[in-house]
């Protein structure tokens, strides 16, 4: 089935005018309006199984976990057993994967 759309020949500046109020109105995304894409911050440590604090939030998992996140920077605290314990503030960029090793 074809559709045509036939537009009166009568007044055709009103028509563009008309169709060009109806283009400048249709939403447009910028580049700036669209979400970040997230990254994933990755926390090992040497022996496995320290526990991970995120901005001073306790995670439920333990090392060796990767967490999807925000693009940005996070202080992360690393406590394992003995004498195993780092402090970091890591970038996490958009789409990439950044990692946090604790030796």
């Amino acid at each position: 089935m074809r559709v045509r759309i036939v537009l009166p020949t009568r007044e055709p500046l009103l028509w563009r005018l008309l169709l060009l109020w109806c283009l400048l109105l249709l939403p447009t995304t910028l580049s700036s309006q669209m979400p970040r894409e997230p990254g994933v911050l990755a926390v090992m440590s040497s022996p496995p199984g320290a526990t991970i604090t995120i901005n001073g939030k306790l995670m439920k998992p333990q090392t060796d976990a990767k967490f999807v996140v925000s693009p940005g920077t996070y202080h992360v605290v690393i406590d394992g057993a003995g004498s195993l314990h780092c402090d970091k503030n890591v970038k996490v960029a958009s789409g990439m994967t950044t990692t946090v090793n604790c030796p």
